[in-house]
């Protein structure tokens, strides 16, 4: 298993899983510019995609609930390595211990729940929960009054995303209180304009490039789809889309 020419480790796989973050910096290669970026590595929640950021855009809080960090703990938290703290204070006033780590995806530092232990889940939801949205998703920074709808509970429609091989795609985010996560979705769940449609222009896109599914009318094509194909888009991938629709002739003899 490879992603930007990184070579995943049985622990960084173990790390994936248990915590969705891997746990450690390692050298990426942008495959537009074969640059090597130092990275950390996590695992988006709600598709499984991994997603990798920049160790220069790690911003490290000076405290976290209560507690501030000294020189060691903000190194820890910059190698992408998890670090347990002890006496935060909780947004009702209770002191807990939790350990930390930097999320890729959100791009903060995040709680750790250990599934071992048996918190109150109302503990536990009020420290993970984010009290509103991170203004940076899958890379593309909101503009102000886009942050500002998604606070306010409203969907906000993004162009410009980029899937894991550089191609880019559309649709509409959505900011759960409940949950503390921003939510993506191809349609507008909110329906706030009556004419919204899924972006099905770039379904058969994701699907493809970054989430592994085939495409009947596409699944011999070699290269990475564009926004809106369904089908071969020029006479090389439509030989290759052709190569197994022409049926094998049986071989008789004459007699």
């Amino acid at each position: 298993m490879k992603f930007l020419g990184h070579e995943f480790s049985e622990q960084d796989k173990e790390n994936l899983r248990n915590t969705g973050n891997m746990g450690r910096v390692v050298d990426l290669v942008n495959p537009k510019t074969n640059e090597i970026i130092p990275s950390i590595i996590s695992k988006d929640r709600l598709t499984n995609e991994l997603v990798a950021l920049n160790t220069n855009y790690m911003k490290i809080p000076d405290d976290i609930k209560g507690v501030k960090l000294n020189d060691e703990q903000k190194q820890i938290l910059s190698e992408g390595k998890p670090l347990y703290l002890e006496g935060m204070i909780s947004n009702k006033g209770d002191s807990f211990n939790a350990s930390v780590q930097f999320n890729a995806e959100k791009r903060y530092v995040e709680f750790l729940i250990d599934p071992n232990k048996k918190m109150d889940q109302a503990m536990n939801r009020q420290q993970t929960v984010n009290e509103e949205p991170q203004k940076v998703f899958r890379g593309k920074e909101l503009t102000d009054q886009q942050f500002e709808n998604l606070k306010e509970g409203k969907s906000v429609y993004l162009s410009g995303l980029t899937d894991q091989k550089g191609n880019t795609y559309n649709g509409y985010i959505t900011f759960s209180k409940d949950s503390g996560a921003t939510e993506f979705s191809f349609q507008n769940p909110a329906k706030v304009v009556e004419q919204a449609k899924p972006d099905e222009a770039h379904k058969t896109q994701v699907a493809v490039n970054s989430e592994g599914k085939t495409n009947e009318a596409t699944k011999n094509v070699k290269e990475s789809l564009q926004a809106a194909q369904t089908s071969p888009v020029n006479k090389k991938q439509a030989e290759e889309q052709q190569k197994t629709k022409q049926p094998n002739r049986s071989r008789r003899r004459k007699l």
